[in-house]
């Protein structure tokens, strides 16, 4: 049977210059992911399956080690974060770091979302934006749900499939309830799914990117994902259980 890991990852403490407020965005962050996770479309992780960490809890061998120990792992970071050489860097304990790419494990299957900035210039003012916060927007999953997760998820390939929130050379941006991206992302699959307009990883992220609630700019998204082939596949993302269809 295939065994997995969410490893969800807030930075407020690095980088920041009000950390109470920034652990206040980033909480709502995790918290909105983890009501994904643990729903039917989700994959209905349990609680010992969803590992939540702050950036000074963690060192770069520990993080590997967590990875390593499972077929599957989901990887969300939200927060501020180095750009080094065109690459996330993740500021871990006792002033170490971890890149993006050390996050990628051979003969695994990985999904990594990064909600964070991605440029070494100075910090700009987060534009205004709003999303309509809906109680119980996502439906807890259960053992069906799950095992229906764990049987597609079975058959498919190593890969790792990597989401940006922002394309590279820009910024992310927030507000009170947190990330823009992740906001957009989690809060949108739930009506494209329901609408049909989602039929791919692919077409997923070419949805969000046509929707703009920013008052002023717009940003994009950006996936990278190997093999190719899980563009024409939705496991990754999501599962639609018996119950919902």
């Amino acid at each position: 049977m295939t065994t997995r890991k969410a490893i969800l990852i807030q930075n407020y403490i690095y980088g920041s210059r009000n950390s109470d407020h920034e652990k206040h965005k980033t909480n709502k962050d995790i918290g909105l992911v983890k009501t994904y996770l643990m729903s039917q479309i989700g994959g209905a992780f349990e609680e010992d399956e969803i590992i939540c960490l702050s950036t000074d809890q963690i060192q770069k061998e520990g993080l590997i080690a967590l990875i390593k120990e499972v077929d599957y792992s989901f990887i969300y970071y939200t927060g501020h974060a180095g750009f080094n050489n065109r690459q996330i860097e993740i500021p871990l304990l006792n002033d170490s770091s971890i890149l993006e790419s050390e996050l990628i494990m051979e003969n695994k299957k990985q999904w990594l979302f990064f909600d964070c900035c991605r440029t070494e210039r100075e910090p700009i003012l987060s534009p205004n934006f709003n999303f309509e916060r809906l109680i119980n927007i996502y439906k807890k999953g259960g053992q069906i749900e799950k095992n229906l997760w764990l049987e597609k998820m079975s058959m498919l390939k190593d890969f790792f499939f990597v989401y940006y929130t922002a394309i590279a050379g820009s910024f992310a941006f927030t507000n009170n309830d947190g990330g823009y991206g992740t906001q957009l992302f989690f809060l949108e699959m739930s009506n494209l799914i329901q609408s049909k307009k989602v039929q791919s990883i692919k077409m997923m992220v070419n949805q969000v990117n046509e929707i703009n609630l920013l008052e002023e700019g717009v940003q994009q998204a950006k996936h990278i994902c190997v093999p190719s082939m899980l563009e024409d596949q939705l496991f990754p993302i999501y599962t639609v259980s018996a119950s919902n269809e």
